[in-house]
């Protein structure tokens, strides 16, 4: 009598044994799906965790944060350390006072560029 019980239960077995494949290679998926979701979320909060320490020291230092490389706190003070030492290194430059916005010179501004320059100039604006 055991050799009917057990082609009985044998498609029932096989049955819920496939069901199980299924439900695990679903919850396998389920985990990769939230694995890379958190992934994502990591790599996002650090990018933007950076991008506040950079504002951060940047402004305490007087320095724009774009300018600012490093991955800490310490990486990037050293730098904001290095770039005002720079700046402090480089000549100040004085050039001549800035044209109005209308293109002609104001007339306290001495003429600038060579004669052949004023001269198109002048004719670029007389039109």
């Amino acid at each position: 009598m055991s050799e009917p019980d057990e082609q009985v239960n044998e498609p029932v077995v096989d049955a819920e044994l496939e069901t199980l494949r299924r439900d695990l290679e679903a919850a396998r998926l389920e985990l990769d799906t939230t694995r890379n979701t958190l992934t994502a979320i990591t790599t996002e909060r650090d990018g933007l965790q950076l991008a506040q320490l950079k504002a951060d020291v940047a402004r305490e230092n007087g320095l724009p944060a774009g300018v600012l490389a490093g991955k800490d706190r310490t990486e990037l003070e050293a730098h904001a350390d290095a770039l005002k030492e720079w700046q402090k290194a480089q000549p100040v430059r004085t050039g001549p006072k800035r044209q109005a916005r209308s293109g002609f010179a104001s007339y306290d501004s001495p003429p600038s560029g060579s004669a052949q320059d004023r001269a198109a100039a002048a004719i670029k604006h007389a039109f």
